[in-house]
């Protein structure tokens, strides 16, 4: 059994861990964007 296995067996919601890492590394995306963009774009995120 590999580790990604196996810790997607630990997890309760094993796709909702990929799916919030997802939107996190987002949100360093949205750091970049001009304030206006930014807003909308966090909303969206949220």
């Amino acid at each position: 059994m590999s580790i990604l296995h196996q810790a997607r067996t630990l997890s309760l919601f094993p796709d909702e861990n990929i799916l919030t890492k997802e939107i996190e590394s987002l949100r360093g995306f949205a750091d970049r964007l001009p304030d206006k963009d930014k807003e909308e774009f966090v909303n969206m995120l949220d």
